[in-house]
């Protein structure tokens, strides 16, 4: 009996536990992002999008891009990005560089704070829209997210847990990716919880990203204020699950795909107002 306890208190003390994380955000990269004049910023269709009274504005059949340059971002990345929109028809989205990553689309007026990679050799931040969008938009920003650490996982197989605390009053566009078998900021697996477009639910998301293209590979909306995910592990088969007070529930079928499999890195990665409680693997 003694040699079992023994033996399984070394299992333990195998696995990785981490509670303490230091990601944190650094200060805006976007000068007059308040759109206090229109120092900075570029106006492809200046008929219909326009600057004054501290905001960006558009009218119906607004066209091409509003866009400013020269931010000092890294390519590969990543950097959290704010702005609040007024809309009253259409849809308005931001992006960083050009053709590069683009956020959510959103048809809502709100505060809105997503996680983009910058992928495009152009260091510029963009607000496009819908044809059809009429609303206004301020208070852009885009910040460099200090990340944690990539720590090691016992084995590429096993149980990974990531538990967390969202926002009582959450933004659309908030997300927490619990990244495993972790290769570079271009090739990882990751379980995510995200904030919908319209404010409404939290979704979840199985991703498996190469060479910087993510691959969806389980999607459900409408999981609920959940407070984990968890991926069960084997060769080339991930179980996702998402965690409710202790309770786990999966999420779509098992996904086959070989993809990093003798990788054991894992890191976790969120917007500013979601908090990283533990990070587990077993």
């Amino acid at each position: 009996m003694t040699r079992t306890r023994a033996r399984r208190a070394d299992q333990r003390a195998s696995g990785l536990a981490i509670t303490s994380f230091s990601q944190h955000m650094g200060a805006n990269l976007v000068p007059n992002g308040t759109f206090d004049n229109g120092a900075g910023w570029a106006i492809e269709d200046p008929a219909h999008w326009t600057i004054a009274g501290g905001v960006l504005s558009a009218t119906a059949g607004a066209t091409g891009a509003v866009y400013q340059g020269g931010l000092a971002m890294v390519t590969n990345d990543f950097y959290q990005v704010e702005f609040d929109a007024v809309t009253a028809a259409g849809v308005i989205a931001c992006g960083l560089g050009v053709a590069g990553s683009v956020g959510q689309s959103h048809g809502i007026s709100g505060s809105f704070q997503e996680l983009m990679r910058y992928t495009s050799a152009a260091p510029v931040i963009v607000f496009g829209c819908s044809a059809d969008f009429v609303g206004s938009v301020d208070n852009a920003a885009v910040k460099p997210i200090n990340r944690n650490p990539i720590w090691t996982m016992p084995s590429a197989d096993g149980t990974y847990t990531l538990a967390f605390t969202l926002p009582e009053s959450p933004l659309a566009g908030q997300r927490i990716e619990m990244r495993y078998r972790h290769q570079d900021n271009l090739n990882y697996w990751a379980a995510v919880v995200i904030r919908s477009a319209d404010n409404a639910q939290w979704d979840f998301q199985l991703n498996s990203v190469s060479a910087a293209v993510s691959i969806n590979r389980i999607s459900v909306t409408n999981v609920g204020a959940v407070d984990a995910v968890r991926v069960i592990v084997s060769g080339s088969t991930h179980t996702a699950y998402t965690g409710a007070g202790g309770v786990f529930t999966q999420r779509g079928s098992p996904v086959n795909v070989a993809h990093l499999n003798g990788l054991t890195g894992i890191t976790a990665i969120y917007t500013s107002a979601i908090t990283p409680n533990r990070l587990s693997a077993d």
